[in-house]
């Protein structure tokens, strides 16, 4: 059981604690956003051949992107339409998320585990005891998983994935096209044939 709580710790910390943006390449405040935060913090770019490069001197633009690996100090320039996103970590951010989501999660179980386990009626009094077995099982649960969390989630950091996306290209996060406005749906209105043609 505890090995499945594991589990399931892990695969709620990957989804919280990674955010997806869109942003149009034509929209230069969404790139003044990116490049800002890339002066200040580390960050890594990956392009659509599957390269993951961890970079510095970031600038984001609507036709070109340009780097220097960290490592290498190689300069790079690529168009940007091929970068597939540009990620950041905060370590700090994903230690508070971390924590949050493990204790949630341990509360949840521990909870849950503590009221079907417990005992229906106090010998003693007649009460109930699934509540006060649910409290303690939150408890025991929500606490050592808070910490796990804690030390996961600052561990990877709460990432933040910055996907350029022409307007003019489908939205994977929407599905639809972001600058098109929704066509109406439902029969089509039948036609009036033209007076001067129906006389021709």
């Amino acid at each position: 059981m505890r090995i499945a709580c594991g589990y399931c710790l892990l695969l709620f910390l990957a989804v919280s604690c990674s955010h997806r943006h869109y942003l149009d390449p034509a929209d230069g405040s969404a790139l003044l956003t990116v490049n800002e935060r890339a002066s200040q913090e580390a960050c890594a770019v990956r392009t659509l051949d599957g390269k993951l490069v961890k970079v510095k001197d970031l600038t984001l633009g609507a036709d070109t992107t340009c780097w220097h690996a960290r490592d290498t100090g190689e300069a790079v320039k690529v168009p940007t339409h091929e970068v597939e996103y540009i990620s950041f970590a905060d370590r700090r951010a994903g230690l508070v998320e971390g924590a949050g989501v493990g204790f949630a999660t341990g509360v949840f179980l521990g909870g849950f585990l503590g009221y079907i386990t417990g005992s229906e009626e106090d010998a003693s009094t007649g009460g109930d005891l699934r509540s006060e077995s649910a409290f303690i099982g939150a408890i025991i649960f929500g606490v050592p998983m808070a910490v796990v969390g804690a030390i996961i989630g600052g561990a990877g950091g709460s990432r933040d994935f910055y996907c350029p996306v022409p307007s003019d290209s489908l939205s994977e996060s929407t599905g639809t096209l972001p600058n098109t406005p929704l066509q109406p749906t439902g029969p089509r209105p039948r036609e009036e044939p033209d007076p001067d043609q129906a006389r021709g």
